[in-house]
């Protein structure tokens, strides 16, 4: 079947013509977005949230498996909005003094 993958954070049905990333390998297909990504940061700053599409496209018969990871940057993860994507995740304000000092 050769499936192939598009992604998209506008449209709800994304396919071959409305779509901000996609892979149509013959091999593993996999789409990439890190939070650096202009995609997911144009997402993220919508009032209404940030929703991200996928969907698949296969040519026969094909068999496939879609697999969503998310990596917390090093800023760290906060849920404050909607409640229910915060679900049991306590939400509070936090305050850091100044940095340590590097050594090394």
């Amino acid at each position: 079947g050769d499936p192939d993958l598009y992604v998209s954070t506008r449209h709800s049905r994304p396919n071959a013509t409305h779509h901000e990333r996609s892979s149509q390998s013959t091999d593993r297909d996999q789409v990439f977005l890190g939070h650096e990504h202009q995609i997911m940061q144009t997402c993220a700053a919508r009032a209404d949230g940030c929703v991200v599409y996928a969907a698949v496209a296969g040519f026969g018969q094909s068999t496939f498996s879609i697999m969503a990871t998310i990596s917390v940057p090093v800023s760290g993860l906060t849920i404050d909005a909607p409640a229910r994507l915060a679900g049991a995740v306590d939400f509070s304000r936090a305050v850091f003094g100044a940095p340590l000092p590097f050594e090394g």
